[in-house]
């Protein structure tokens, strides 16, 4: 049996997607549509309970249903890819950075992307331009205006003070208005 792999195009599964023609594994594809609501229809929800994607579908017919714990699998299965240290201190740094990666950049990227409403200061109003591109009337023009207002802040041990992106060199780094 060959692997199967529930992805969207253009979602965090990219990723996914990316180690499993880099490691030159067989797979299927199953596109999962998620504004169709796919994710949430009786047939997915019974390999994938959480509705979530991605999911990566083993030989054995049991699944693995988030990012970290795909690459985690497919760096432990292919240990000549080094693609996971042996120490297990920089194994667990990796880890940490890839759960802070898709957790918190991707995440909170993608939901300030499409949501802004909930997330922009209220002093920019409802006096947004109409939209460009997909985005809804106040996406890109008022996304724009936030930016120009948001201080990028890298944050540093508990209770310390936070430094700028120029003092410390490029960060993903915390948005604070």
């Amino acid at each position: 049996m060959t692997l199967k792999f529930h992805m969207t195009p253009g979602s965090c599964t990219t990723g996914i997607h990316i180690l499993l023609e880099e490691l030159e594994l067989p797979f299927e594809v199953n596109i999962v549509n998620l504004p169709a609501g796919d994710h949430q229809k009786p047939a997915y929800l019974a390999i994938n309970p959480k509705g979530t994607i991605p999911t990566l579908v083993l030989d054995d017919g049991s699944a693995l249903t988030s990012f970290q714990s795909i690459a985690y699998w497919l760096a432990r299965r292919h240990p000549r890819k080094r693609l996971l240290s042996d120490d297990p201190f920089l194994a667990a740094r990796t880890l940490d950075l890839l759960d802070y990666a898709v957790n918190t950049v991707h995440g909170q990227g993608f939901t300030r992307i499409f949501t802004t409403d909930v997330y922009l200061p209220e002093s920019l109003g409802p006096h947004a331009s109409p939209p460009r591109g997909s985005l809804p009337p106040r996406g890109l023009i008022r996304l724009g205006a936030a930016r120009r207002r948001i201080r990028w802040t890298r944050p540093t041990r508990p209770g310390g003070p936070a430094r700028s992106p120029s003092a410390a060199g490029p960060s993903c780094g915390r948005l604070s208005t």
